[in-house]
């Protein structure tokens, strides 16, 4: 199953996002409808579709982003399954204070957007197709500590759980967790990067 690219229209069905995200991550249908419908109600707008160009808060950087007065946290999302990453990143960007502005597939495409900066958190998701994310996490965390990482996985080692914390994720999140946990650790994660970016860059 594919998942097109949405247009300035949005995405051709919300049920479709709703079984992707639910299927892939095991939130459950109600919660995903839930926040579908809260947003939908929000807003009179067509959702916002990022261009993957990045742009705003990062080591110094003067530029910001700013959704109903609040300050926008800007995340990297990694993971290889590309169907539920554009879905959940869909629905992350409904949320009024965050937004993915970068999405990888692999542990080459994060570092790629990686380098390229202008984001305040980083969430990716393990296993990756190709190796070396412990040793992604712990270059990001060497050359800028203010840009935390959340990692998330269905692996239930905590030996596996413990060398991502070690190598500085900011926090490992079961797959498994209501979406709601997802929002609020992504939240939290991506605020305290932006308090932490504009401490560097004063």
């Amino acid at each position: 199953m594919s998942l097109k690219t949405p247009s300035r229209s949005g995405f051709a069905s919300v049920p479709c996002l709703q079984r992707v995200v639910t299927e892939e991550s095991n939130f459950t249908e109600s919660e995903v409808r839930l926040w579908s419908v809260r947003r939908s109600s929000e807003t009179s707008t067509a959702p916002k579709v990022t261009s993957g160009r990045l742009v705003g808060i990062y080591a110094g950087e003067s530029e910001s982003q700013e959704n109903g007065g609040k300050q926008m946290a800007l995340i990297l999302f990694v993971e290889y399954h590309a169907t539920f990453r554009q879905a959940a990143s869909y629905l992350m960007d409904q949320e009024s204070d965050l937004e993915v502005v970068a999405q990888g597939g692999s542990v080459a495409e994060g570092r790629e957007k990686l380098a390229e900066g202008g984001i305040d958190a980083a969430i990716v998701d393990i296993p990756l197709p190709d190796e070396g994310a412990e040793e992604m996490v712990r270059d990001l965390h060497r050359a800028n500590p203010a840009v935390p990482v959340l990692v998330m996985t269905h692996i239930e080692e905590w030996d596996v759980h413990e060398r991502f914390l070690e190598a500085g994720a900011a926090e490992v999140l079961p797959k498994d967790v209501p979406f709601r946990e997802v929002l609020a650790a992504v939240r939290r994660l991506g605020h305290q990067g932006q308090g932490e970016n504009a401490t560097c860059g004063s």
